[in-house]
Parts: C-alpha cells; sequence; structure tokens
C-alpha cells in the first residue's frame, strides 16, 4: 500500500479532518431515469464538500482527508477530487476494491423525492433494501491519521459513542506523544485542545445506548444527532421542541454536561423546521435556507449528504472566525442590535453563529444534483459552486437585514434575519436566565417548503420529509409484515381501518387532493374510528386501539424488555395466531415467517462456528433443542403469556389468541405429503442426509402441507394445538423486534432469550457402533489405528468388576471410558473419543453476522470440518 498526498504539502497547518468513510455510489432508479455510477458518497466526501465551502481557495489545503482508492478506482473520481485542493491523503491498495454502495429506489421513491433537504440526515449504513455495500467498507481508525492530520484543529466524526470516546482518547494521546517527542509544529495552535464534532449513527439511537451517548457527550465539543435520532435515543418516534418530553430532554443533556468544561452546544438538525442549537445559557433556532433559481423554484435534486456538508461546514466555521465568510457575515450584520447582543451574550463561542450560518448555506449547495456540488472558475479567477460564489450566498443570506427586520413595507428578503430576545426565561433550566437567539427564514423561505415544484429533470417531487421517506422505504419491502393497522396515524391508516375494520354506518371524510397522503403524528396519539357499540363482536381479533387500554400486554412488554420502538400493537398482532384471524393483516403468520428464518439463521451459524466438527444428525437435533416448536411453547409459558379460550375482537389484546384443535384429532395422524423431494412415492428408497439439507426443514424433518407447514386456510377450518400457537407467537415477536429495532435488538433478544439456555450437546449423541466409526475416522484423517488398552481393573473375578480402557492412536489417547466389562469400557472408551473429536470449539468463536456490528474487526475464515465419518 502506497500513500499519495494532494496537491498541497501537509507541512501546512490542518484545519479539518474527517474520520467519516469515502463510498462510491452506483444509483438505481428503477427504470424511471439513467442509472448512474461512480457518484463520490459516503460522510467523507460530503462533510469535506461542507468544510471546503468555507475554507475557500485560499485554505482549501488546510482541508485533510484520506480516500481509500482500489484497483477499479475511476480517473474522473480522481479528477474531482484534484479540483478541490484539499490535502487529501490517497491510500492506494491495488489488492482490494474501493468501497462501493448500490442505492436503489422504486419507482415512488426517488432521491430527492421531498423539499426537507434540511433534514441534513447523514450518508449513514441502513439495512434496508434501498442500500447495501457491493465491496468491503474500510473503516478509518486514529492511528491510520498522519502527523499532521492528528494536530487538526476540528475533527469530524459519525460513529458509534463507544466509539466516539475511544476516537477523541486515541487522538489526544498522540497530540500529547508527539508534543513529547518534538514533533508538534510550532504554531500555538498546536497546544490547544482541537474542536471535536460527533454525528451518532443511527442503527445505534437506541436507549440501550444512552448511558453511553451521555458519556461521549462530554469529551466532544458538538454533538449532533437529528430529531429523529435524538427521538429514537429516548424511546420516542421523534423529537418536538415544544413538547415536555422535547424539552425534558434537552435539560437531561445539557445537565449532563456536553464537552469537557460542560459548555459545549446541542446541535439538532430537524428538517424543515431547520436546526436548533443549545447549550447552558443560550438557545439558536436557524431555519433551512435555500437560493431559488431565477423562475423562483428551488432546485432541490436529491438531500442525500446535506447533513454530512451541513456538519462539515460547521466545523469548519469555528475556526473561520477571521477570515472571508465570517467578515461577511460580521459587515452585512454589524449595523444590528440584535445581532451585537446575540455576540456579546455568547462572548468567546460567538463563533457559533455564524458556523451555523455557514452550515445551512453549504447544505444548500449539496442538495442541488446526485452526489457533490460542481466547482468551476469564473474568468475572474473566482470559484463557482454550482455558478454561485460561496461567499455571495452567505451575503445574500444575511443581506437587507434591517429591511426584513425592522421594516414593514416592501417585498420580503430571500435570506435570514434575526430574532434575539434576551433574559427569556428557559424551559430546559428554570434555574438560569438564558437569552434566546431566532435566526428565522423570510416569508419565501417559509412557503418554498410546502409546495411541489417542478426539477428540470422533469420529476416531480411532493412535499414529503425524510422521516417519511425512511418509513415509505422500510414499509415497501416489509408491507407484507407491517400492516397499515400496525402503524399509528396518518390518514391513509384511517382509511385502511375504515375498508378492513369498519363495521359502522359512518362514512369517512372525503380526502382534499391537494392534502399529503401520509402525515407525521406521534406514536402515542390514538387514531379515532367511529364505531358502533358493537363493533368489536363482529371482528375475528381485537381493534388496534385496545391495545393502548390492555395491561396485559402493556405488562407483557415491561416483562420481556422489549424495545420502546416496538409498539404495543405490533405486540397485539403478534399474539394473534392465523387460526383465529386469517386476514394476514392482521394475524401473525408474516411476522413469523421473518422470525423464523432469524430464528433459524442465529441458531445455525452459532452451532456451526462453535462445533465445526458436528455431524449433521447432531445440529438438526440441536436445532430442535433451541427454537423447535416445543422449545418456543416452553419459552411462551416461561414469559407468562396466558391464552384466551376463544378469540374475537373482544378479547383482551394480551391474550394468545388461536383456534383450537378439536379434542380427539390426531394432529399427527399420516406420513408427510406433497413435499419437492423426487420419487416421493418410492417408500422403499433411503432418504440420505444430503436429501435431508436440501428439501427438508431446518430440522431435518419433511416439509409439506401438514404439520407445522399447514396453509393458513387449513389451520383457520381445523385449528391448531396450543404448542403451534405459542411458538409461531414467540417466532414473531422476533420478526417485530427486527422490523422496529433493527438487526442489534434482535441479536441481543436472540443472545438473551434462546442462547442463553443451557443445552448438553453431548447428550444428542448416539453411536451404534463406536469402535468402527473411530477405525474409520483415523484413517480418514492419516491417523494411527486405534488401539484398546486396559488402563486399570478392580474386582476381575467379583461380581462388580470395574475396567478402566483407554483408545489410544500411537503414544496419544483419544479417549478413555469405564465398564463393567472389558467390551463396555471399550465402547465408552470410543465413544469419549469420537465426542472428543466432534465436540471441538475454536477458541475466540465469531458468527458471520457478527460483522454486522458497528466497529467488527476484519473477518478471518472459520474452521470448516471435512464432515462426520461415512461407514
Amino acid at each position: 500500500m502506497t500513500e499519495q498526498s494532494g496537491p498541497t504539502s501537509f507541512a501546512n497547518h490542518v484545519d479539518f479532518c474527517t474520520l467519516g468513510m469515502f463510498i462510491l455510489d452506483d444509483i438505481d432508479f428503477g427504470g424511471t431515469r439513467p442509472n448512474v455510477k461512480n457518484i463520490l458518497g459516503g460522510a467523507a466526501s460530503f462533510a469535506v464538500v461542507g468544510a471546503r465551502l468555507v475554507a475557500g481557495k485560499e485554505h482549501s489545503h488546510a482541508v485533510s482527508w484520506i480516500v481509500d482508492v482500489g484497483s477499479d478506482f475511476p480517473s474522473e473520481v480522481l479528477d474531482v477530487i484534484n479540483t478541490w485542493g484539499t490535502a487529501c491523503v490517497m491510500r492506494e491498495d491495488n489488492n482490494r476494491l474501493t468501497t462501493r454502495a448500490w442505492n436503489g429506489y422504486g419507482p415512488n421513491e426517488k432521491r430527492g423525492e421531498h423539499l426537507t433537504f434540511f433534514r441534513m440526515n447523514s450518508r449513514k449504513d441502513t439495512d434496508g433494501l434501498d442500500f447495501k455495500y457491493l465491496t468491503p467498507k474500510l473503516r478509518l481508525e486514529p492511528w491510520m491519521l498522519s502527523d499532521s492530520q492528528v494536530f487538526s484543529r476540528t475533527f469530524h466524526m459519525v460513529c458509534s459513542a463507544g466509539r466516539c470516546v475511544s476516537i477523541v482518547q486515541n487522538i489526544l494521546q498522540r497530540r500529547e506523544e508527539l508534543r513529547r517527542e518534538g514533533k508538534a509544529p510550532s504554531s500555538s495552535q498546536a497546544s490547544e485542545r482541537p474542536f471535536f464534532v460527533w454525528e451518532p449513527v443511527p442503527d445505534l439511537c437506541t436507549p440501550e445506548e444512552q448511558d453511553k451517548f451521555f458519556v461521549a457527550n462530554r469529551v466532544v465539543d458538538v454533538v449532533s444527532p437529528n430529531e429523529l435520532e435524538l427521538g429514537m435515543m429516548f424511546g420516542q418516534p421523534g423529537w418536538n421542541e415544544e413538547s415536555e418530553f422535547g424539552k425534558d430532554i434537552v435539560k437531561r443533556i445539557l445537565d449532563s454536561g456536553i464537552g469537557p468544561n460542560g459548555n459545549g452546544h446541542l446541535v439538532i438538525r430537524a428538517g424543515k423546521d431547520g436546526s436548533y442549537t443549545f447549550s447552558r445559557g443560550q438557545r439558536i433556532w436557524l431555519p433551512a435556507y435555500h437560493q431559488p433559481d431565477a423562475s423562483a423554484n428551488t432546485p432541490v435534486v436529491d438531500p442525500t449528504g446535506a447533513g454530512n456538508s451541513f456538519l462539515g461546514a460547521l466545523t469548519q466555521g469555528m475556526v473561520t472566525v477571521d477570515r472571508a465568510p465570517a467578515k461577511i457575515v460580521g459587515s452585512v450584520l454589524a449595523g444590528s442590535a440584535v445581532w451585537e447582543r446575540a455576540l456579546e451574550a455568547l462572548g468567546k463561542q460567538s463563533y457559533i453563529l455564524s458556523s451555523l450560518i455557514f452550515a445551512t448555506v453549504a447544505a444548500g449547495f449539496v442538495v442541488e444534483q446526485i452526489g457533490v456540488p460542481h466547482l468551476s472558475t469564473s474568468t475572474e479567477e473566482r470559484e463557482l459552486w454550482n455558478g454561485t460564489e460561496f461567499t455571495e450566498r452567505v451575503r445574500l443570506s444575511n443581506a437587507n437585514h434591517d429591511r426584513s427586520h425592522n421594516s414593514s413595507v416592501g417585498p420580503p428578503v430571500r435570506g435570514l434575519s434575526l430574532d434575539f430576545s434576551p433574559a427569556v426565561k428557559s424551559s430546559y433550566n428554570t434555574d438560569v436566565e438564558t437569552p434566546t437567539l431566532n435566526l428565522h427564514a423570510t416569508p419565501w423561505a417559509a412557503q418554498s417548503y410546502f409546495r411541489s415544484f417542478q426539477s428540470p429533470s422533469g420529476f416531480r417531487f411532493s412535499t414529503l420529509t425524510v422521516a417519511q421517506m425512511k418509513r415509505l422505504q422500510l414499509q415497501r419491502w416489509s408491507s407484507s409484515v407491517l400492516s397499515p393497522r400496525a402503524r399509528t396515524g396518518g390518514r391513509l391508516q384511517q382509511h385502511l381501518y375504515y375498508n378492513l375494520r369498519r363495521q359502522s354506518t359512518v362514512s369517512p371524510a372525503p380526502q382534499a387532493e391537494n392534502e399529503p397522503l401520509f402525515e407525521e403524528q406521534s406514536l402515542n396519539s390514538s387514531t379515532h374510528i367511529p364505531q358502533s357499540s358493537h363493533f368489536k363482536y363482529f371482528l375475528p381479533s381485537p381493534p388496534v386501539e385496545a391495545a393502548r387500554e390492555s395491561a396485559k400486554l402493556a405488562a407483557l412488554h415491561a416483562r420481556l424488555y422489549l424495545p420502546s420502538r416496538l409498539p404495543l400493537e405490533t405486540l397485539a398482532r403478534s399474539l394473534v395466531d392465523a387460526s383465529a384471524d386469517s386476514n394476514p393483516n392482521f394475524n401473525n403468520e408474516a411476522l413469523a415467517t421473518l422470525g423464523n428464518d432469524l430464528l433459524s439463521h442465529y441458531t445455525s451459524e452459532h452451532l456451526v462456528c462453535t462445533y465445526p466438527r458436528l455431524p449433521l444428525t447432531v445440529i438438526f437435533a440441536a436445532m430442535y433443542a433451541y427454537v423447535g416448536p416445543k422449545s418456543l411453547a416452553a419459552m411462551a409459558k416461561e414469559w407468562g403469556v396466558e391464552m384466551a379460550a376463544v378469540p374475537g375482537g373482544e378479547v383482551d389484546p394480551g391474550l394468545l389468541q388461536f383456534k383450537r384443535v378439536l379434542p380427539g384429532t390426531d394432529v399427527n395422524a399420516g406420513p408427510v405429503t406433497g413435499t419437492e423431494r423426487p420419487n416421493e412415492h418410492r417408500k422403499s428408497w433411503r432418504k440420505s442426509m444430503t436429501s435431508r439439507v436440501v428439501y427438508d426443514n431446518e430440522y431435518g424433518d419433511p416439509v409439506g402441507v401438514s404439520g407445522e407447514s399447514a396453509t393458513p386456510e387449513s389451520q383457520n377450518t381445523q385449528g391448531v394445538t396450543a404448542e403451534h400457537a405459542n411458538a409461531t407467537f414467540v417466532r414473531a415477536v422476533m420478526g417485530a423486534i427486527y422490523l422496529h429495532a433493527g438487526r442489534p435488538a434482535a441479536k441481543r433478544f436472540f443472545e438473551q432469550h434462546f442462547l442463553s439456555r443451557h443445552l448438553n450437546i453431548s447428550d444428542l449423541f448416539n453411536f451404534s457402533q463406536p469402535a468402527r466409526d473411530l477405525s474409520r475416522l483415523c484413517a480418514r484423517e492419516n491417523f494411527e489405528p486405534p488401539v484398546a488398552k486396559i488402563i486399570s481393573e478392580t474386582g476381575r473375578k467379583s461380581r462388580h468388576p470395574v475396567f478402566v480402557v483407554g483408545i489410544f492412536s500411537g503414544q496419544d489417547k483419544l479417549g478413555e471410558g469405564a465398564g463393567a466389562s472389558l467390551l463396555e469400557a471399550r465402547s465408552r472408551a470410543a465413544v469419549a473419543a469420537l465426542k472428543g473429536w466432534y465436540l471441538y470449539s475454536p477458541l475466540n468463536v465469531r458468527v458471520p453476522s457478527s460483522m454486522e456490528e458497528e466497529g467488527a474487526a476484519p473477518w478471518k475464515p472459520v474452521h470448516v470440518d471435512l464432515g462426520e465419518v461415512i461407514v
């Protein structure tokens, strides 16, 4: 691997350094337009663009980052990077491919299908069908930074809380070591503590990560989640400043402290509502801003990366107080008493004001095209990004402040205006008198967020927010699993309620054509559905709204310590078997299918990686012991799940509902038929182990139209056993956790409730001729033939003799056994030797799914054995 620097020398000081990944994107538009490849992406690219916009051409070399170049790195991408003039470290490795990702969008899910590009979500890994890595990703670590990069004045990070703390500690430690070695830069800034700006990775914004979140906040200067991620961190669907919950979250974070001295900033990126910045004593609100084109349309094409660019510009702006962009803001707003009072109130932290303005303007450049903005040079040798200067947009965003803020006549100004109210009683800390600063947009900016427009490329974009886009993307691939009834709020949900579950004579109100199809509502809000007093008695299963009123359901949710993102409505659905309600939108069949696949996947990889030499028959038996129907049914009883006598709409949603099989019915009558196994009619043919792997289920049992694989129609007619209903419920819970809380939560639930159960694998073996099997095993592995030797004996001529026999291969003892006869002792010794071979387990076992975790180490292939002995 070689390193190449950019066009400028690293001997110069570094203002900005990002530890985000560089990714090349391939975008599939689902046939709505030609697909594109080799698009610059990843947190690194967009963060660098934001920092580069603020730094300008004069200080472009002070923006530093790392790009891992593989053998397939396109030259045109390298040309684009070189035009920026940044201090970019190109790490070439022709033995690997460049990190690439695939982005897929259906005909109704285009990149940029909303105006709220200022949600400012980062480009991070997601687990849906719309994003996946095409090549292995290579994460940056602090030890990979050069000495110049280690002494950067600012650092930008997109990572988990635990990794954030590790990165900060390692960077500060390296700076101290280099200072002791005399390798620190001569500038006085090298002795100052750098600014750290942290963006939490969304996959780990969970209540379980709260403690780590608070710890990480104390080592960074700025923490910036978006409002969805902040809400999920505290078990809510989102954050809202007006709610008591939102105020309480901010107060808890500020009381806990941000930064080493507790005076850091919490920057919440809130989509169309702009950004909210909080610190001890200050509150700043800055709305989203974008400059329209000549036709007054907002040329928003793709919001991807706007969040990274926002934070990149914010980070660079914190050390740009004495340069051109900051001077422009100061000169334009110099005559404003509000601005002067704001600067006075913020004191030494006044840099945050101009930094937030830079961040908002920089994000506006990123959304105007797919990928990064285009850089060109005017005839006057000025830098033009998408045809305009960054400093010019900064000037326009703050121009005519007095006119927009103090004048009541004239047209509205396209830009930002100040509204500063000093000494307002803080909602977040009742003991402190805090100034509140509102940087708000003019009427044009506010109105532009709520109208549809036609883009230059011919696509029509509606007013969907990013939160709605995320939800739609999840629903697109899981619509068969999560029915509209499992979602809360929204006019579409009400419409589906009326059509699927309404027994009332009241008709729903017609929907206006110009009203959005989806509306954002709180998960705690209930949907009122007009219905008769006897409505629920006509339903095969309880109505959705009953889930919020069930004490049993809430107790079960708490007893299992389920993620807060798993709503009670979905938990209630997991308790409805297909035999009780045949409608797939309201029973747990789809959830159970997903959960069964997850349980089989996690269990099989655990067994194969932990015991790579297990015979397949033992693996089948262990699979059945861990996640078989009998085990799952016993688990449901341990959870305290109660069963309803008869299913119906009036039943408590916290009870397991299924149609019971009639007494006296032989549920195992007759062999399984209708399988995909060829020559099934030939009953005398032996079914090999290989055929069981290919044609049978995960337990090695035939799959047909009876038993576990019965169709919902037959179940609804004949009923099911309590064991089957309980097992299906447990599988459905697993599937629901995966859908609502994500893969990490599902993996934790599996480890806590399934792998925590002790299973003695050695009891699953049953050898008919162990001595013969051991001889074949030794021959296959080129060991010396096994020999039985008497180790000790006692009472040979008594009524109860005991012989201890060992099996040896050369000088190595393979096994030892005791018995009342030499034959019995030899047989037991052979069994012990075989179990010692088959139960081999490597040290530091890793399973393939561990690679999906944050911060996973590089994968090392696991041991794969030749298989069991075939006699």
